[in-house]
């Protein structure tokens, strides 16, 4: 989700540069409302994907959430039945250390979820900088060939 968001957002810097530095032309022809409605409708397409994108986060934190739950219900449960049961396999200490633990286990998945992102939009930035280094090698490539047969 986060690639679409970044590949989205880049069309609306772009637009924005060009309208920009073609204002006086575009003032020039009239054409100020349909600049205007292009931009809109890529903000509106960014605005999607960003309402998905959040949409899909609350779902994920819901998710580690109720993960974070049950394993602490697990822990707890655990802990009664054996103090039930009379087995003096753990003590109070261990049982609330345990629990302690079970607490932060949200806390850690959603950390580890953050690093995996950030670390995939790492990877974007760097995918970009690998096109538009082709690009140019592409471009050069062009320009020496039409040189030499000249």
């Amino acid at each position: 989700m986060k690639r679409l968001c970044a590949i989205s957002l880049s069309p609306i810097y772009s637009w924005l540069e060009d309208t920009i530095q073609g204002l006086i032309t575009i003032r020039a022809f009239q054409q100020e409302k349909r600049f205007s409605s292009k931009l809109n409708e890529r903000i509106m397409i960014y605005n999607r994907i960003q309402y998905a994108n959040g949409a899909v986060q609350q779902w994920l934190n819901l998710r580690l959430q109720l993960l974070g739950v049950v394993v602490t219900g697990a822990v707890a449960i655990i802990a009664v039945s054996l103090h039930y049961f009379g087995q003096d396999y753990s003590s109070s200490g261990l049982i609330g250390l345990a629990l302690v633990y079970c607490l932060s286990l949200t806390g850690l998945l959603n950390g580890a979820v953050q690093s995996f992102t950030q670390t995939e939009l790492d990877l974007i930035s760097l995918e970009r900088i690998m096109d538009t280094v082709e690009e140019i090698e592409k471009i050069y490539s062009k320009k020496d060939s039409l040189d030499r047969t000249e």
